[in-house]
């Protein structure tokens, strides 16, 4: 043990300062007098973009929000075209022949399928997403980068008219449309219209 000269308190003989004064006891400096530099990054790394993380938040959506989504479109199209089925349920709990009031109900629930069949069919050629799909913040992109909507060709002809003329193919329909829907519980959700179409579902 030494003695400070500046403040006479005991350090140990390899202490570079008095811990009290904090007075060097040697050519080496205190932790006072250090001049610390910031890191500087690699030439490497300079100019590269820091990663975004994102936790507890699957890439794809699940295969619930997937089954919501058909039920949901369904549900919807249910609804625009209860009007017209509303108005064919009084004609034939009527009595008597009411053929334009089920005329004019026949009408209004196809106008009203329609309608939401053509808007579909323009917002997923352009966003890739059914009213559905934009209330669950799901979207088709194409499966290369993940961000483009596909367009008409993949989207509507591909991925939707197509599976649903084989589906209706007699026996072979139903076992090509549940090997079409197993696919799902993959990693990234594709399914066998999805691979036909070159398309991926993503959160939007």
């Amino acid at each position: 043990m030494r003695n400070c000269r500046q403040c006479g308190q005991p350090y140990h003989d390899d202490a570079p300062y008095c811990y009290d004064c904090r007075s060097r006891t040697s050519e080496r400096k205190s932790p006072d007098e250090f001049e610390f530099e910031p890191a500087k990054a690699g030439p490497a790394h300079d100019d590269a973009p820091m990663p975004s993380v994102q936790l507890c938040r699957p890439p794809y959506p699940s295969y619930w929000t997937r089954l919501a989504g058909v039920a949901l479109d369904n549900i919807i199209m249910l609804i625009v075209a209860m009007p017209g089925i509303i108005v064919i349920g009084l004609a034939a709990n009527s009595r008597g022949t009411h053929e334009l009031m089920v005329g004019a109900g026949i009408f209004l629930a196809l106008l009203g399928a329609l309608a939401v069949i053509i808007y579909n069919i323009v917002s997923l050629t352009t966003k890739g997403q059914t009213i559905a799909k934009m209330m669950l913040k799901i979207r088709i992109v194409l499966y290369n980068d993940q961000q483009t909507p596909p367009g008409f060709t993949r989207t509507v002809l591909l991925r939707s008219i197509m599976p649903a003329l084989v589906f209706c193919l007699p026996y072979l329909g139903m076992i090509l449309f549940f090997l079409d829907n197993i696919l799902i519980f993959r990693e990234d959700r594709r399914c066998a219209h999805d691979f036909l179409a070159g398309t991926i579902v993503v959160r939007a």
